[in-house]
């Protein structure tokens, strides 16, 4: 075991498997305290780290967040996705894989995560921190025009971040 979740509703534990090296690092595993299933979550602790801090941390200074789902209807959702973010001027804190994204501007930051597999996915889940929704929704009309890249409105959700 490498960490507990402290969750009021799910508490959860995260392992390390060991057997599945990736980029010097290791495969994460959660399991929820009663049960006996394991789940993947992350490729590597360090993605698990870096995704958490930037939640935690990274969107204190910001009021509002969005979290929803992001496809990609030609190819692999995070590979068009980094491309697209680069041409809007975010910075990657750190090297992530297929499956973990962390992107970051001075007035906004996305983080974005999918159960790792085999293959990479058409879809991805997302959250936006920023100082208002009126930019969250800026960015996000700007980052799905004139791409491949769609916004599953099922379940968008915007709310105010409570520091």
């Amino acid at each position: 075991m490498i960490g507990y979740i402290e969750d009021q509703i799910m508490p959860s534990y995260d392992f390390y498997d060991l057997t599945c090296q990736t980029r010097e690092d290791a495969l994460v595993l959660n399991r929820l305290v009663d049960d006996s299933i394991y789940r993947k979550s992350f490729e590597t602790f360090y993605e698990r780290l870096a995704w958490s801090a930037m939640l935690a941390y990274g969107f204190s200074n910001f009021k509002n967040s969005c979290k929803a789902t992001l496809t990609d209807t030609n190819s692999n959702v995070l590979e068009t996705l980094r491309i697209e973010m680069n041409k809007l001027s975010f910075t990657e804190p750190i090297p992530t894989g297929s499956f973990c994204g962390i992107f970051e501007r001075d007035d906004i930051k996305m983080t974005c995560t999918i159960t790792p597999s085999k293959d990479p996915k058409k879809y991805i889940f997302f959250h936006v921190g920023s100082k208002d929704k009126a930019t969250i929704q800026k960015f996000l009309t700007t980052l799905t025009e004139n791409t491949s890249l769609s916004i599953d409105k099922t379940f968008l959700e915007y709310s105010r971040i409570s520091n």
